[in-house]
């Protein structure tokens, strides 16, 4: 398969339909329209995203009062940890039905209901049960909003800007990090540190649990009012097919729309079943199925979970500082958010391939460094600095270009299913890794740990540099191409040979 594919896409026997010249400056003014529904739909639906990261800030403060807050046994207290990525996984597979049941704006808006509820559930839980099912709420809410957001985003943006704007799920899980962090360390400071606050006495993971839904409630009620605008290739797909056309003319412009509704003229309009995907699929279908899965089980496997769990622990072992440990914390997350920033903003100039691979590189070397520093007993100090190169690194590429390269790859019919089944891989492979490292931990010690993360972290080099394409700059129903080597050798042929 050629990695450089751009080229290769091309119309077969094809008449595009036209939608009407546009002169230059009405073309200007088309975009500048389409920006602005973009970016309103951008802000506004990243409140999904925000909560994953938010809710793992709040693990990290919450983990350092609710053991004997709840009195819980070593036991409850461990399970903690995997709880939330396990239900994750549950979430993303509730997210398909939604999303082509009811529509992506539905599925978000049930992803929200559903993190509100488990989040209110967990601040004011005084029994381990009532945790454990809030946070698995919480968990639902965040595997299916995830899962709708990345799918939405997908479908509504032109090509030339779509990684960019996709790979800010990655920007908005750190925003929301980064806020669970100071806000932890505000309301931790307000309940033990500062002398002019003495008559606070409410748990400062409480509150923090309690602010934490205000985004996702205001976020909820401007879905429910109008304010976004639904998928036009939902529309096309469930048959509203002149209020899809017209919207999706709006959102990327009427070139790309005439190829892509071009395309929809000789594709099947409605979606896949779940028999179609798991096993009525054509080779290029199956092939960028195993891709979507493999790149969002990647995110987690290269130790990512790890890190969001871990990291503020042994930030406390080195610093003796609760205070101190969550404003590293912060100072961590808003460098990893200028890092998945930047991958963005280059995405679509770079390519996805290369900055995903590159990304995978540093983040192989930082855990294989860092298995060496715990089996040579180096200084703390340069283990947490590894731990932040490995957090930055990741967020380089693997973390934010996940998305835009899971959700393009999968034909519409096959989009929201895929990407489905996608966030619950990418979940249960957080929940084996964050367990299966405890107890590897326990029993044998950190360096071999790091040492398996490496080497997890090498196969996804390995397998990414020799699997993935290129899709940066190809138009969405026609990156399938990329995996049908007929077509491929079609085009070849009419080019001369030339690749």
């Amino acid at each position: 398969m050629a990695h450089g594919a751009p080229h290769l896409i091309e119309h077969i026997g094809e008449t595009v339909p036209s939608y009407g010249s546009v002169e230059p400056s009405e073309r200007t003014q088309e975009q500048r329209e389409s920006r602005a529904l973009l970016v309103s739909a951008r802000v506004v639906c990243s409140a999904s995203s925000f909560s994953e990261g938010f809710i793992d800030g709040f693990l990290s403060v919450a983990d350092l009062f609710i053991k004997s807050a709840l009195n819980l046994t070593d036991f409850e207290y461990d399970s903690l940890d995997g709880i939330f990525f396990f239900f994750f996984c549950v979430g993303g597979l509730f997210a398909g039905y939604l999303a082509d049941s009811r529509g992506r704006l539905f599925a978000m808006s049930a992803s929200l209901l559903c993190f509100i509820f488990g989040m209110l559930l967990v601040s004011v839980a005084t029994i381990y049960l009532e945790f454990f099912v809030g946070l698995a709420l919480a968990g639902v809410g965040v595997g299916v909003g995830l899962a709708a957001n990345t799918m939405y985003f997908t479908e509504i943006v032109p090509k030339d800007i779509r990684g960019q704007f996709v790979a800010l799920e990655e920007v908005s899980i750190l925003l929301g990090l980064s806020f669970g962090y100071a806000a932890g360390w505000f309301f931790y400071c307000l309940q033990y540190e500062w002398s002019w606050s003495e008559g606070w006495n409410f748990p400062c993971w409480r509150a923090l649990g309690l602010v934490g839904i205000i985004a996702p409630v205001v976020v909820l009620i401007l879905l429910n009012m109008g304010f976004i605008l639904e998928s036009p290739r939902y529309l096309l797909m469930v048959g509203r097919e002149d209020e899809g056309k017209e919207l999706l003319i709006r959102l990327v412009g009427r070139e790309e729309a005439s190829l892509a509704l071009a395309d929809w003229s000789n594709e099947e309009e409605s979606s896949a079943t779940w028999w179609q995907l798991v096993w009525d699929r054509t080779p290029s279908q199956r092939r960028a199925l195993h891709l979507s899965l493999s790149i969002l089980s990647i995110q987690s496997l290269v130790g990512n979970p790890v890190l969001m769990v871990y990291l503020a622990s042994i930030l406390i072992e080195t610093l003796d500082s609760i205070q101190l440990t969550l404003i590293v914390c912060g100072c961590v997350s808003l460098c990893r958010t200028v890092a998945a920033a930047s991958a963005a903003s280059v995405v679509d100039s770079l390519g996805r391939r290369l900055v995903f691979c590159t990304s995978l590189c540093v983040v192989f070397l930082g855990w294989t460094l860092l298995a060496v520093a715990y089996a040579a007993g180096f200084d703390a100090y340069i283990k947490v600095a590894l731990y932040v190169v490995i957090s930055v690194a990741y967020d380089c590429g693997v973390g934010p270009i996940g998305f835009p390269y899971s959700g393009e790859i999968l034909s519409t019919p096959f989009r929201s299913k895929g990407l489905s089944c996608g966030m619950a891989a990418k979940g249960l492979s957080a929940w084996i890794l964050v367990e299966g490292f405890s107890y590897i931990v326990d029993d044998i010690g950190l360096s071999v740990g790091c040492a398996m993360i490496a080497v997890l972290s090498l196969f996804a080099l390995i397998w990414s540099y020799g699997a993935l394409p290129e899709t940066a700059g190809v138009e969405l129903e026609q990156i399938s191409l990329l995996f049908d080597d007929a077509k491929i050798s079609c085009v070849t042929e009419k080019k001369g040979g030339e690749i």
